[in-house]
């Protein structure tokens, strides 16, 4: 029915919308972790993380399916549940942190919000899919999916996310739905997570790289040399890290990327030949035109290459990342990973609403392996009278490479003699940042108003579009 089909556009530019701003929240509560809690991560697969990253999921599964319900009337039921798991999803979340059902340093204090949340989540879930069940005869497909073509890409894709999401609420779960049964408590933590997700985020990154490239109808030869030339630099991507000495995972990681980087350059390539052929124009000036002309594919790619880079860091970083910790003299030198850190004479000092025990460090690079690092820093505990364990503020020196992780653990709180330092070698974290803002703006470049043509010559369709 033509009013099932009416509702996508507008649905699907609000939700892109929620994204952009939830993908932002995001990568600010990554960086929040990183920056705050001196622990040296940005993902812990804590509860309440956990209940960011569902909506997430599941708002990206439907934008995807629904530009095919745009272009070819499908998936109606599709987009339909998956725009009603995603903002139930966000119920749930609210629930997961304002209930006390849960512990975790995001989470409020318990309150006797917790059940209206659950009353309003159990009712937003039983509406939500009663309609889709009441209007499911009337919303049967147009037409099969072929699994060789875009389509067919899109909803493999898309299913993942809906996979990876319910993994993700499983996995949260657990161990409430195990107390309640038996009593025994449980844990799900990061091990199980990991192990789940890595394989789901490789073909999730393949389907990625396939999606744009292949047509709304049957292959063609053209496609077929793009798929090659996808899989060529996949393969040598991977090749290249493991002749360095890199582990499989992030060779694994460089291959893919590349493959989603040649995928990219492709597309934009062979869009802009067509246009500048077509109209007799300079290649610079045809990717002027397509770029303003159509913002949704552009957009996308660079969304798609933040995810690339995004998931490139995350392997770098969680393979290599590295800690150390000693117990120092003021006075001593510390020589480890390339660096060379002495501590300086102890400092106290009162401020409003708490005490601050700062240990300053003195960080010199004797090699590569520490370059970037050199400089002087204050690591501090500080110490508030409503809590009953100090909280440290840690020190990031950011490089290209390496980030330095610099934290107070403790320190000799009669003399001021002594003091343990932490130290937390991370690679790439700071290009995680980079990926993060790159998502931001490829989606804001989606949602911009398009101004008037810049030409009005024939427009030519972008390749893939």
């Amino acid at each position: 029915a033509r009013r099932y089909q009416s509702w996508i556009f507008e649905t699907r530019w609000w939700t892109l919308v929620a994204w952009g701003f939830l993908t932002a929240a995001i990568f600010t509560g990554k960086w929040w972790s990183y920056e705050i809690l001196g622990w040296g991560g940005y993902w812990a697969w804590d509860p309440v993380e956990n209940a960011s990253i569902i909506p997430w999921l599941l708002a990206t599964a439907f934008l995807h399916t629904a530009q095919v319900q745009e272009r070819k009337g499908l998936f109606k039921g599709w987009n339909f549940a998956f725009v009603t798991l995603a903002f139930a999803a966000t119920v749930f979340g609210t629930f997961l942190t304002r209930s006390g059902v849960i512990q975790s340093v995001h989470a409020f204090a318990s309150g006797p919000v917790g059940a209206w949340f659950l009353l309003f989540l159990l009712g937003v879930m039983a509406v939500g899919l009663g309609l889709l069940a009441r209007v499911s005869s009337e919303i049967r497909e147009a037409g099969e999916v072929r699994w060789n073509s875009r389509e067919g890409a899109l909803l493999a894709g898309a299913l993942f996310f809906g996979t990876f999401a319910f993994v993700v609420v499983l996995g949260t779960l657990w161990p409430l739905v195990v107390e309640l049964v038996s009593g025994a408590k449980v844990s799900v933590g990061a091990p199980f997570f990991n192990q789940v997700s890595v394989p789901l985020g490789i073909f999730m990154l393949l389907l990625m790289g396939v999606g744009p490239v292949l047509p709304w109808r049957n292959s063609s030869a053209q496609v077929l040399r793009n798929l090659m030339a996808m899989l060529i630099a996949l393969g040598v991507g991977t090749l290249l890290g493991l002749l360095l000495g890199l582990s499989v995972g992030v060779s694994l990681a460089i291959g893919l990327f590349a493959y989603n980087l040649t995928a990219i350059w492709l597309m934009v390539a062979q869009g802009v030949r067509e246009r500048a052929r077509a109209l007799g124009i300079s290649p610079a000036q045809a990717l002027v035109e397509l770029a303003g002309s159509h913002k949704r594919r552009f957009g996308s790619h660079i969304v798609h290459f933040g995810v690339a880079l995004a998931a490139l860091t995350i392997a770098f970083s969680q393979t290599y990342r590295v800690t150390e910790q000693k117990t120092l003299q003021v006075g001593e030198i510390w020589q480890t990973r390339g660096l060379e850190v002495r501590l300086l004479p102890l400092e106290v000092r009162e401020e409003p609403n708490r005490f601050a025990a700062i240990a300053p460090i003195e960080v010199r690079s004797t090699s590569r392996e520490g370059w970037g690092a050199d400089g002087r820093y204050q690591a501090r505990l500080n110490f508030y009278p409503q809590m009953g364990s100090p909280l440290a503020t840690p020190v990031v020196k950011y490089s290209l490479y390496n980030d330095y992780y610099f934290v107070l653990m403790q320190f000799d709180q009669e003399k001021g003699q002594w003091a343990t330092i932490k130290i937390i070698v991370t690679p790439m974290v700071w290009w995680l940042w980079v990926a993060g803002l790159i998502i931001v703006l490829g989606t804001l470049y989606i949602l911009w108003p398009s101004g008037a043509r810049a030409t009005s010559r024939q427009m030519s369709p972008m390749a893939g579009d």
